[in-house]
């Protein structure tokens, strides 16, 4: 099980937004006392979702796309 920390590093967002996406029902996680975890099957398919409706979950990756573009 990953943190939301954990994930945000992996995704290259805040783990803010994690929480939100959790909160938002966009990323299942389990919630142990206060902190929250996510299955790392669940957040490979969360990127992989993302990148098939064209959004990338790293600002860089965003950022090369539009220079190319």
């Amino acid at each position: 099980m990953l943190t939301t920390i954990q994930a945000a590093e992996i995704l290259g967002i805040r783990s803010e937004t994690v929480r939100q996406q959790i909160q938002a029902g966009r990323l299942s996680a389990v919630k142990h006392g206060r902190d929250w975890f996510i299955d790392p099957d669940e957040l490979d398919r969360y990127r992989r979702e993302r990148q098939q409706n064209g959004r990338s979950t790293r600002w860089k990756e965003a950022k090369a796309k539009q220079t190319t573009e």
